[in-house]
């Protein structure tokens, strides 16, 4: 039983999923549930996933705070504090065989025509991308730890013209360990690419968050190494501590450089090192391009590589790979 009274809903598919009553967005919002009946507190009490670009986050405490309803954080006694279990892992057979349909991957269609097949092809190994057949031509990006551990791999569907993610009706999303039919699978997630931490141990890391942006941005900067989280909330502690003593940079999105500056000072306290967040595409957006959160991939694709050159790389907290 968990320690706390409410708790937000485990994923169990999109009927767990519901309309943000923040930004309207479909299926991204995340309701709070009572642990003791697994009713939902409200409709409206919950967060939303969109977490940079929309930030709605309605907690119990504040909506009974709000209705005047008496509210005790944590009723129940606090049991002595266990030992996690165990990280559970993936066969490595399941990659292996996800890995020989290149051409049937929309994400690898799409990175054939922007960077070359010989090209797409080097970078889809070097990251263990995969194919699945959850969706017809989706991806899995294997998440791979630094003792070439598989942990899970993150199941999505692009668009093979734009590389865009599809997200109509529904945003398709899945995870490979829900395949593994083992009820005590117990999911511990690392940073996408950290397998080739122990190939490159010199390199300087730069993380972002898309796994495709980590990809793409490799083929124009290769003499960093690049890392991706999967998003701002995924950048623990924990899954960042094979960075420790690695020289860091982190990239955000473009309307979420803040957000990422905090994160940063976190992880510098508990790493015990310096981490940079680079302002490179600061001011590079127009509005739309902002509302709709775009990246440094997006700018890459779009061509748009010498605005990233000429940023400034002089200022220690500011810099940004370049070639």
């Amino acid at each position: 039983m968990s320690d706390y009274a409410f708790n937000l809903q485990r994923y169990g598919g999109p009927k767990t999923r519901f309309d943000c009553p923040g930004c309207g967005k479909r299926q991204c919002f995340t309701r709070y549930v009572d642990n003791a009946t697994g009713e939902p507190v409200g409709p409206s009490v919950g967060r939303c996933n969109r977490e940079t670009s929309c930030g709605y986050h309605l907690k119990p405490g504040e909506y009974f705070k709000a209705q005047g309803i008496p509210y005790i954080p944590n009723p129940r006694p606090i049991p002595k504090k266990e030992k996690p279990n165990p990280a559970s892992y993936i066969r490595p057979s399941l990659l292996e065989s996800s890995r020989k349909a290149f051409q049937r991957n929309n994400l690898a269609v799409f990175l054939t025509g922007l960077l070359g097949k010989v090209k797409a092809r080097e970078l889809i190994d070097r990251y263990l991308v995969g194919t699945s057949k959850y969706w017809p031509g989706a991806t899995v990006f294997w998440q791979v730890d630094s003792e070439n551990n598989i942990r899970t791999g993150k199941i999505m569907l692009y668009d093979p013209v734009t590389g865009r993610r599809v997200k109509e009706p529904v945003s398709r999303i899945h995870w490979a360990h829900r395949f593994s039919n083992d009820p005590h699978f117990c999911l511990s997630q690392c940073l996408f690419g950290e397998h080739l931490l122990r190939l490159e141990p010199e390199k300087p890391v730069a993380i972002v968050e898309s796994e495709k942006t980590a990809i793409i941005a490799s083929a124009f900067y290769p003499q960093y190494l690049w890392l991706a989280c999967g998003g701002i909330s995924q950048l623990s502690l924990d899954r960042c501590l094979p960075l420790r003593g690695r020289d860091v940079t982190l990239i955000p999105d473009v309307d979420a450089l803040q957000a990422w500056q905090d994160r940063a000072r976190r992880l510098e306290d508990g790493l015990l090192q310096r981490i940079k967040v680079t302002e490179v595409l600061k001011g590079m957006a127009s509005e739309g391009e902002m509302e709709a959160g775009w990246d440094i991939a997006d700018f890459l694709v779009e061509g748009r590589i010498g605005m990233i050159e000429s940023a400034s790389m002089s200022e220690p907290r500011n810099a940004t790979p370049s070639s």
